[in-house]
């Protein structure tokens, strides 16, 4: 079986838009696309609730992640998990919602996610 290596890339923005926080992750035994943004909408649910952060929007290039927010039945069987953990992230994370935003609108979250492919670093 071969090893794929994905990245994420999270970035935290306060109500003004500011940069306030991030963080880049590298991901292994990647089998689809699909993988790594179930796997980057994770990381930023376990960051959100690292950071106490209340009344979150997470703005994410994923459609899937975003009815599987509102409790959609989806035909996930591999990515199921990730999305069962996403789901019981969201009861500890009270006031937070999915919104989908197109790819361009997260060209930060890429370059971060990117430079923890480039430099094999996993950083909070």
């Amino acid at each position: 079986m071969l090893n794929f290596l994905g990245w994420v890339g999270v970035v935290i923005q306060n109500h003004n838009a500011k940069v306030v926080g991030g963080m880049c992750l590298i991901i292994t035994n990647v089998h689809s696309p699909e993988m790594v943004e179930a796997s980057a909408d994770c990381a930023a649910c376990e960051l959100a609730i690292m950071f106490a952060l209340a009344a979150i929007s997470f703005e994410v290039d994923s459609l899937l992640a975003v009815q599987a927010s509102k409790g959609t039945d989806l035909n996930t069987f591999i990515l199921g998990h990730i999305y069962d953990d996403i789901s019981a992230s969201l009861i500890d994370l009270q006031g937070a919602s999915f919104f989908h935003v197109y790819r361009a609108s997260s060209v930060l979250a890429h370059k971060l996610g990117k430079l923890a492919l480039r430099i094999n670093l996993n950083v909070t």
